[in-house]
């Protein structure tokens, strides 16, 4: 496939040494480097086509998605701007998710949950729609809020694990522990790989000082991912509470080598 764009490069090429000003064809060209990841030629082309026929506003959208991929976000940000600003009948909801996604890597997580809540209301049976509100109210620490948006999600889409997972995290973070680990427990069912599930488990269990369901969680992270020290660290919390030094030191030796540093100084008095 990559053989078929390269030479659709030499064959859009051919047509602009033709004819410098054939904007189809700089757009085409454009639209075969972004494929190959040629990010700065695609935004070369498509900058170039928009300039030779003002109609090709849909450049603005694919500049924006390759600023994005070379992590220059306000540079993406603009050119999402320059889209919608032209192109205010769109209905699908999809330049506002895009932007909205690119807000939260800024860090502008009210402007994201406006543009995820108008996407929603453009075309309010797309689930992703509900997924970017929900990530844009998570982001403002608004987890009621994210957790109803779960909910909804949820009447289309109830065996996705990944819902379960949202909304068992939303509970976590409320303080509804039990909740939290029924909707964990059944998204580790849907999907008994994810980590993560055990370990947000395993800190609602400990925080209920259920330890021996903790322990167990935390272990079964390890095994699903050995390579993150925030599940040794919290294993060797728990280890701790249940009256085991020895193995909570160990735990969070093993932390420490992995580069996962926490709560050093009450640690060092612990097992010095």
């Amino acid at each position: 496939m990559e053989i078929d764009k390269q030479r659709a490069i030499e064959s859009f090429t051919e047509a602009i040494n033709a004819n410098p000003d054939y904007a189809f064809a700089h757009y085409y060209r454009a639209i075969a480097n972004y494929k190959l990841g040629n990010y700065e030629s695609a935004i070369r082309g498509f900058g170039l086509s928009i300039s030779l026929d003002s109609n090709l506003t849909k450049a603005y959208m694919l500049q924006g998605l390759a600023y994005k991929n070379l992590d220059s976000l306000d540079k993406a940000g603009y050119y999402f701007d320059k889209y919608l600003e032209s192109n205010p009948s769109d209905s699908s909801g999809f330049a506002q998710s895009v932007r909205g996604r690119n807000r939260i890597s800024l860090g502008k997580y009210k402007e994201a949950l406006e543009d995820f809540s108008n996407a929603k209301a453009l075309n309010p049976r797309e689930p992703k729609y509900l997924y970017f509100q929900y990530q844009g109210q998570f982001a403002e620490g608004n987890y009621k809020e994210a957790l109803n948006t779960i909910d909804e999600a949820m009447a289309d889409s109830a065996n996705f694990h990944g819902h379960h997972f949202y909304r068992g995290y939303c509970n976590f973070l409320i303080g509804n522990f039990q909740e939290a680990i029924t909707d964990l427990s059944t998204s580790i069912e849907l999907f008994p790989e994810n980590s993560d599930a055990y370990y947000r488990r395993g800190l609602a269990y400990d925080t209920l000082q259920i330890y021996h369901e903790a322990v167990r969680d935390f272990t079964n992270a390890i095994r699903a991912n050995p390579n993150d020290g925030t599940y040794y660290f919290e294993r060797g919390n728990t280890k701790l509470s249940q009256g085991n030094k020895e193995a909570a030191c160990l735990d969070w030796t093993i932390a420490g080598n992995m580069g996962f540093y926490k709560d050093f100084d009450r640690i060092k008095k612990v097992c010095e």
